[in-house]
Protein backbone atom coordinates (compact mmCIF):
# COMPACT_ATOMS: atom_id res chain seq x y z
CA UNK A 1 0.00 0.00 0.00
CA UNK A 2 1.19 2.99 -1.06
CA UNK A 3 1.93 6.07 1.58
CA UNK A 4 -0.64 8.58 1.10
CA UNK A 5 -3.13 5.71 0.44
CA UNK A 6 -2.38 4.49 3.64
CA UNK A 7 -2.29 8.33 5.50
CA UNK A 8 -6.07 9.03 4.14
CA UNK A 9 -7.36 5.43 5.45
CA UNK A 10 -5.47 6.33 8.73
CA UNK A 11 -7.22 9.55 8.90
CA UNK A 12 -10.54 8.57 8.11
CA UNK A 13 -10.39 5.76 10.23
CA UNK A 14 -9.51 8.11 13.34
CA UNK A 15 -12.86 10.56 12.31
CA UNK A 16 -14.83 7.65 12.08
CA UNK A 17 -13.37 6.45 15.45
CA UNK A 18 -13.94 9.42 17.23
CA UNK A 19 -17.88 10.12 15.42
CA UNK A 20 -18.74 6.93 17.34
CA UNK A 21 -16.63 7.64 20.36
CA UNK A 22 -19.09 10.94 20.80
CA UNK A 23 -22.02 9.71 19.29
CA UNK A 24 -22.66 6.47 21.10
CA UNK A 25 -23.52 8.38 24.81
CA UNK A 26 -26.00 10.86 22.98
CA UNK A 27 -28.16 7.67 20.92
CA UNK A 28 -27.58 4.68 23.41
CA UNK A 29 -28.37 3.76 26.75
CA UNK A 30 -25.71 3.84 29.25
CA UNK A 31 -24.66 0.40 29.16
CA UNK A 32 -24.68 -0.09 25.63
CA UNK A 33 -22.31 3.57 24.59
CA UNK A 34 -19.60 2.20 27.14
CA UNK A 35 -19.68 -1.06 25.20
CA UNK A 36 -20.03 0.78 21.77
CA UNK A 37 -17.20 3.43 22.86
CA UNK A 38 -14.81 0.02 24.16
CA UNK A 39 -15.16 -1.67 20.82
CA UNK A 40 -14.85 1.35 18.52
CA UNK A 41 -11.17 2.29 21.13
CA UNK A 42 -10.08 -1.82 20.09
CA UNK A 43 -11.57 -1.40 16.58
CA UNK A 44 -9.12 1.95 15.87
CA UNK A 45 -6.04 -0.13 17.18
CA UNK A 46 -7.02 -3.05 15.28
CA UNK A 47 -7.10 -0.44 12.41
CA UNK A 48 -4.20 1.24 12.88
CA UNK A 49 -1.88 -2.01 13.52
CA UNK A 50 -3.19 -3.43 10.04
CA UNK A 51 -2.96 -0.47 7.90
CA UNK A 52 1.06 0.74 9.42
CA UNK A 53 2.59 -3.52 9.99
CA UNK A 54 0.06 -5.42 7.85
CA UNK A 55 -0.44 -7.48 11.36
CA UNK A 56 -3.33 -6.60 13.35
CA UNK A 57 -1.85 -7.80 15.82
CA UNK A 58 1.48 -5.96 16.06
CA UNK A 59 1.16 -4.05 19.37
CA UNK A 60 0.77 -7.11 21.20
CA UNK A 61 4.40 -8.48 19.27
CA UNK A 62 7.62 -8.07 20.84
CA UNK A 63 10.88 -7.21 19.23
CA UNK A 64 11.35 -11.17 19.57
CA UNK A 65 8.06 -11.58 17.16
CA UNK A 66 6.11 -13.52 20.32
CA UNK A 67 2.97 -12.14 22.13
CA UNK A 68 3.25 -10.29 25.41
CA UNK A 69 1.42 -10.31 28.09
CA UNK A 70 2.44 -7.44 29.32
CA UNK A 71 1.72 -5.21 26.83
CA UNK A 72 -1.88 -7.37 26.50
CA UNK A 73 -2.65 -6.38 29.80
CA UNK A 74 -1.42 -2.34 29.12
CA UNK A 75 -3.76 -2.56 26.59
CA UNK A 76 -6.58 -3.76 28.32
CA UNK A 77 -6.56 -1.02 31.13
CA UNK A 78 -5.65 1.48 28.10
CA UNK A 79 -9.22 0.49 26.67
CA UNK A 80 -10.88 0.29 30.12
CA UNK A 81 -9.94 3.38 31.56
CA UNK A 82 -10.14 5.77 28.48
CA UNK A 83 -13.58 4.44 27.41
CA UNK A 84 -14.93 4.58 31.09
CA UNK A 85 -13.41 7.86 30.93
CA UNK A 86 -15.10 9.24 28.15
CA UNK A 87 -18.65 7.45 28.85
CA UNK A 88 -18.90 9.03 32.51
CA UNK A 89 -17.92 12.51 31.27
CA UNK A 90 -20.87 12.61 28.32
CA UNK A 91 -23.09 10.79 30.72
CA UNK A 92 -23.03 13.31 33.52
CA UNK A 93 -21.60 16.09 31.31
CA UNK A 94 -18.65 17.25 33.17
CA UNK A 95 -15.13 16.50 33.65
CA UNK A 96 -14.74 13.40 36.17
CA UNK A 97 -11.13 12.90 37.87
CA UNK A 98 -9.45 9.38 37.91
CA UNK A 99 -8.66 8.44 41.30
CA UNK A 100 -5.12 7.30 42.75
CA UNK A 101 -5.35 3.48 42.35
CA UNK A 102 -6.43 3.54 38.71
CA UNK A 103 -3.25 5.72 38.22
CA UNK A 104 -1.05 3.58 40.44
CA UNK A 105 -2.44 0.55 38.58
CA UNK A 106 -1.52 1.69 35.20
CA UNK A 107 2.03 3.37 36.47
CA UNK A 108 2.50 -0.50 37.57
CA UNK A 109 1.54 -2.29 34.05
CA UNK A 110 3.28 0.05 32.29
CA UNK A 111 6.40 -0.22 34.22
CA UNK A 112 6.31 -3.98 34.45
CA UNK A 113 5.47 -3.86 30.58
CA UNK A 114 9.05 -1.85 29.86
CA UNK A 115 11.29 -3.90 32.98
CA UNK A 116 10.04 -7.23 30.85
CA UNK A 117 11.56 -5.38 27.79
CA UNK A 118 14.93 -4.50 29.55
CA UNK A 119 15.03 -7.75 30.71
CA UNK A 120 14.88 -9.79 27.35
CA UNK A 121 17.08 -7.58 25.83
CA UNK A 122 19.69 -8.60 28.38
CA UNK A 123 19.01 -12.04 27.46
CA UNK A 124 19.71 -11.30 23.72
CA UNK A 125 23.08 -10.13 24.33
CA UNK A 126 24.05 -13.65 25.63
CA UNK A 127 25.64 -16.49 23.61
CA UNK A 128 22.93 -19.39 23.74
CA UNK A 129 24.86 -22.86 23.78
CA UNK A 130 24.26 -24.43 20.21
CA UNK A 131 22.71 -27.76 21.78
CA UNK A 132 20.09 -25.64 23.33
CA UNK A 133 19.27 -23.81 19.82
CA UNK A 134 19.21 -27.26 18.15
CA UNK A 135 16.68 -28.67 21.08
CA UNK A 136 14.66 -25.43 21.07
CA UNK A 137 14.28 -25.71 17.10
CA UNK A 138 13.19 -29.26 17.44
CA UNK A 139 10.48 -29.09 20.44
CA UNK A 140 9.02 -25.53 18.68
CA UNK A 141 8.63 -26.38 15.21
CA UNK A 142 8.58 -24.87 12.07
CA UNK A 143 9.77 -21.13 12.75
CA UNK A 144 11.45 -21.29 16.07
CA UNK A 145 14.46 -19.65 16.43
CA UNK A 146 16.73 -18.01 19.16
CA UNK A 147 18.20 -14.46 19.58
CA UNK A 148 20.93 -15.23 22.46
CA UNK A 149 19.23 -17.33 25.36
CA UNK A 150 15.53 -15.80 24.69
CA UNK A 151 12.89 -18.05 22.39
CA UNK A 152 12.18 -15.87 19.32
CA UNK A 153 9.73 -16.60 15.98
CA UNK A 154 11.73 -15.96 12.50
CA UNK A 155 8.55 -14.30 11.38
CA UNK A 156 5.69 -12.34 13.09
CA UNK A 157 3.00 -14.73 11.29
CA UNK A 158 4.34 -17.43 13.83
CA UNK A 159 3.31 -15.42 16.85
CA UNK A 160 0.17 -17.06 18.39
CA UNK A 161 -1.80 -16.11 21.98
CA UNK A 162 -0.16 -19.62 23.02
CA UNK A 163 3.32 -17.23 23.54
CA UNK A 164 1.35 -15.05 26.49
CA UNK A 165 1.55 -18.16 28.60
CA UNK A 166 4.39 -20.15 27.68
CA UNK A 167 8.48 -19.26 28.79
CA UNK A 168 10.74 -16.87 27.47
CA UNK A 169 13.75 -19.13 26.89
CA UNK A 170 15.09 -21.47 24.90
CA UNK A 171 14.47 -23.88 27.60
CA UNK A 172 11.21 -23.37 28.40
CA UNK A 173 9.47 -22.20 25.34
CA UNK A 174 7.62 -24.99 24.75
CA UNK A 175 6.29 -24.84 28.38
CA UNK A 176 3.88 -23.48 30.33
CA UNK A 177 4.56 -20.49 32.77
CA UNK A 178 2.91 -20.22 36.23
CA UNK A 179 3.71 -17.19 36.98
CA UNK A 180 2.09 -15.93 33.53
CA UNK A 181 -1.16 -18.04 34.00
CA UNK A 182 -1.53 -15.95 37.32
CA UNK A 183 -1.06 -12.71 35.71
CA UNK A 184 -3.16 -13.17 32.98
CA UNK A 185 -6.31 -14.67 35.34
CA UNK A 186 -5.52 -11.88 37.77
CA UNK A 187 -5.72 -9.37 35.27
CA UNK A 188 -8.86 -10.66 33.37
CA UNK A 189 -10.78 -10.77 36.83
CA UNK A 190 -9.52 -7.44 37.86
CA UNK A 191 -10.97 -5.82 34.31
CA UNK A 192 -14.52 -7.90 34.80
CA UNK A 193 -14.51 -6.48 38.17
CA UNK A 194 -13.65 -2.96 37.20
CA UNK A 195 -15.89 -2.60 33.96
CA UNK A 196 -18.93 -4.17 36.18
CA UNK A 197 -18.14 -1.16 38.55
CA UNK A 198 -17.94 1.46 36.11
CA UNK A 199 -21.32 -0.01 33.91
CA UNK A 200 -23.12 0.54 37.57
CA UNK A 201 -21.58 4.31 37.86
CA UNK A 202 -23.29 5.08 34.55
CA UNK A 203 -26.44 3.76 35.28
CA UNK A 204 -26.68 5.45 38.91
CA UNK A 205 -29.12 8.63 39.17
CA UNK A 206 -26.31 10.55 41.93
CA UNK A 207 -23.59 12.83 39.84
CA UNK A 208 -20.92 10.85 39.01
CA UNK A 209 -17.31 13.29 39.46
CA UNK A 210 -14.72 10.12 39.46
CA UNK A 211 -14.05 7.27 37.88
CA UNK A 212 -14.75 4.37 39.90
CA UNK A 213 -12.05 3.49 42.82
CA UNK A 214 -9.94 0.15 42.18
CA UNK A 215 -10.26 -2.09 45.48
CA UNK A 216 -7.28 -2.32 47.56
CA UNK A 217 -7.08 -5.72 47.88
CA UNK A 218 -7.10 -5.89 43.72
CA UNK A 219 -4.34 -3.65 43.84
CA UNK A 220 -2.18 -5.72 45.98
CA UNK A 221 -2.98 -8.86 44.11
CA UNK A 222 -1.96 -7.21 41.02
CA UNK A 223 1.29 -6.15 42.31
CA UNK A 224 2.29 -9.36 43.76
CA UNK A 225 1.16 -10.86 40.47
CA UNK A 226 3.43 -8.50 38.11
CA UNK A 227 6.33 -9.25 40.86
CA UNK A 228 6.10 -12.87 40.54
CA UNK A 229 5.69 -12.20 36.68
CA UNK A 230 9.11 -10.27 36.78
CA UNK A 231 10.81 -12.36 38.97
CA UNK A 232 10.23 -15.35 36.90
CA UNK A 233 11.62 -13.52 33.63
CA UNK A 234 14.94 -12.57 35.59
CA UNK A 235 15.90 -16.39 35.83
CA UNK A 236 18.40 -17.92 33.66
CA UNK A 237 17.15 -21.36 32.34
CA UNK A 238 19.06 -21.77 29.09
CA UNK A 239 22.99 -22.99 29.27
CA UNK A 240 25.35 -20.19 27.64
CA UNK A 241 27.74 -21.46 24.73
CA UNK A 242 30.79 -22.31 26.85
CA UNK A 243 34.05 -19.54 26.60
CA UNK A 244 36.71 -21.12 24.61
CA UNK A 245 40.38 -20.57 27.10
CA UNK A 246 42.59 -17.84 25.49
CA UNK A 247 45.97 -19.47 24.35
CA UNK A 248 48.61 -16.96 25.12
CA UNK A 249 51.75 -17.07 21.91
CA UNK A 250 54.62 -19.01 23.18
CA UNK A 251 57.53 -16.31 24.96
CA UNK A 252 60.86 -16.43 23.88
CA UNK A 253 63.21 -18.03 27.22
CA UNK A 254 66.09 -15.14 28.32
CA UNK A 255 69.42 -16.32 27.28
CA UNK A 256 71.20 -18.33 29.50
CA UNK A 257 73.71 -16.36 31.67
CA UNK A 258 77.18 -16.61 30.55
CA UNK A 259 79.80 -17.66 33.63
CA UNK A 260 83.08 -16.48 33.09
CA UNK A 261 85.82 -18.51 34.86
CA UNK A 262 88.64 -17.38 37.16
CA UNK A 263 92.27 -16.69 36.29
CA UNK A 264 94.32 -15.50 33.41
CA UNK A 265 91.46 -15.96 30.39
CA UNK A 266 93.67 -16.70 26.70
CA UNK A 267 93.79 -14.22 24.42
CA UNK A 268 91.09 -14.14 21.32
CA UNK A 269 92.48 -15.39 18.23
CA UNK A 270 93.89 -12.53 16.04
CA UNK A 271 93.97 -10.34 19.06
CA UNK A 272 97.45 -8.06 19.93
CA UNK A 273 99.17 -9.17 23.11
CA UNK A 274 100.81 -6.17 24.33
CA UNK A 275 103.91 -6.36 27.15
CA UNK A 276 103.27 -5.35 30.76
CA UNK A 277 106.45 -3.60 31.30
CA UNK A 278 107.70 -4.46 35.06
Amino acid sequence: MRKKSRNWLLFVTFVITVAAIIAAPQYLTPRWSLTAVYLAITGFMIAVCTLITGNPWSLLLTQLNTMSLSRAQTILWTILVVGSYICLSFAHMSIVQIPGSVLGLIAVSVGSSVAASVVMSNKTGKDADPAEIAASQAKNGEGASASGTAFAWSDPHYASLADMLEGDELADAHTVDLAKVQMFFFTLAGAVVYAGMVYNSLTSAKPVTTLPDLPQQLIILMGMSHTGYLGGKMVNRTDEAAIAPSVQPPQPSAPAPVVTPAGPQPAAPGATTLPISQ
